[in-house]
């Protein structure tokens, strides 16, 4: 997915684009961290009303998860 304009930051999980998404290793420890913390937003004005994480978690390619 390519990274929104002008974000440095995932809004959702506040990962620094190009660099903790770097590697798949990277990745998956990131997601692992942010759901242990309970998976807040890195910006949470911008979490849409309807968000559900069970519902985006499922969305992950198995490669990725």
């Amino acid at each position: 997915m390519p990274r929104p304009s002008g974000q440095e930051h995932a809004e959702d999980a506040g990962v620094d684009f190009g660099y903790q998404d770097a590697k798949l290793t990277g990745i998956k420890k990131y997601r692992e961290r942010w759901l242990s913390q309970g998976a807040p937003w890195f910006w949470p004005k911008a979490k849409p009303e309807n968000w559900d994480l069970e519902e985006q978690l499922q969305q992950i390619p198995t490669a990725f998860r």
